[in-house]
């Protein structure tokens, strides 16, 4: 069955746990508190035609580095492919369930390794199908509280370019500098002095002069949802007139809470565990905020996503 326009898509429902969803690398939902959520994300803009790492990382709490914050405590994440705007096929599924820890199997995978095809919107076996499942993996982190990392690798067609990110520069890990002085100057400054354009530029109203320092994440993500060319470039110009047309005012940036994020993979980085560009009307009750990921090609740092 051939999708000409696939959604990929991960949901999940889950209660009691601390968790990180991971796609080739890019941490695309954390949940640090345990509390009960379920959501599903749209995962184009990560995803290749190829192999795909499709990970749930459950982090430990408390002296004893448990996994579940009471009996009860669960997780379902699934790997989505809308094959139409209702009809999906769950490519992957991974279960946490702490009742089933007790019985000596936390762990579940829907997903046995093997090559699939799609027909009638439906994953079933076939040697010659377009998609394979690795085997169901599991790595326990003892270095780090006994974190469990679990992962298939799913190969896959997509109809997109090699995203640029997953290709870019290794970005050194934060923990690896052993003062502030030394993160800002070996790590943070040179991606910081790139928003500082973006937030001058903003200042002074000149909103053409940055929209070239968006271009990769704007191509990128039009691709990736099937919008015409320009689209997002028009979407985010449209975003900073607005702000201008009622008055926002553009908080002022600041270094020292420039505190990086870096992906699982090494691959973009975030600063700010608030999105350092941002507005905000007088009274503080409306906030606009623009997520700005970074990656490395040599010395340069460009907007991706």
């Amino acid at each position: 069955m051939q999708i000409d326009e696939p959604f990929y898509k991960v949901y999940f429902k889950a209660e009691g746990v601390v968790f990180i969803v991971v796609v080739n690398g890019i941490d695309v939902y954390t949940n640090d508190k345990g509390g009960p959520i379920t959501l599903e994300i749209p995962i184009n803009q990560f995803v290749r035609s190829g192999k795909n790492k499709l990970e749930l990382q459950l982090h430990t709490r408390g002296d004893d580095n448990v996994l579940s914050l009471g009996d009860s405590a669960y997780i379902d994440l699934e790997y989505r492919l809308y094959t139409s705007l209702d009809d999906y096929v769950i490519l992957n599924k991974l279960v946490y369930s702490a009742r089933n820890e007790k019985q000596g199997e936390p762990f579940k995978s829907s997903s046995n390794k093997g090559q699939y095809s799609i027909k009638d919107h439906k994953l079933i076996a076939d040697n010659s199908g377009d998609y394979e499942v690795s085997e169901f993996q599991l790595t326990v982190d003892k270095e780090n509280y006994d974190n469990n990392y679990l992962y298939h690798i799913v190969t896959m067609p997509a109809p997109f370019p090699e995203w640029k990110f997953l290709t870019g520069d290794p970005i050194p890990d934060p923990q690896q500098f052993k003062t502030k002085e030394e993160m800002i100057d070996g790590l943070v400054g040179a991606p910081f002095n790139e928003l500082k354009k973006i937030h001058t530029a903003l200042s002074n109203k000149d909103i053409n002069s940055i929209m070239p320092l968006f271009k990769e994440r704007n191509d990128e993500m039009d691709k990736a949802f099937y919008y015409e060319s320009g689209t997002y470039e028009k979407l985010l110009r449209e975003s900073f007139e607005e702000n201008y047309k009622k008055g926002r005012i553009l908080k002022d940036l600041d270094i020292n809470v420039a505190m990086p994020a870096v992906s699982p993979g090494k691959t973009i980085i975030q600063l700010g565990a608030d999105p350092l560009i941002r507005f905000h009307n007088e009274s503080k009750s409306v906030f606009i905020k623009y997520d700005i990921f970074f990656r490395k090609e040599g010395d340069k740092w460009i907007i991706t996503r």
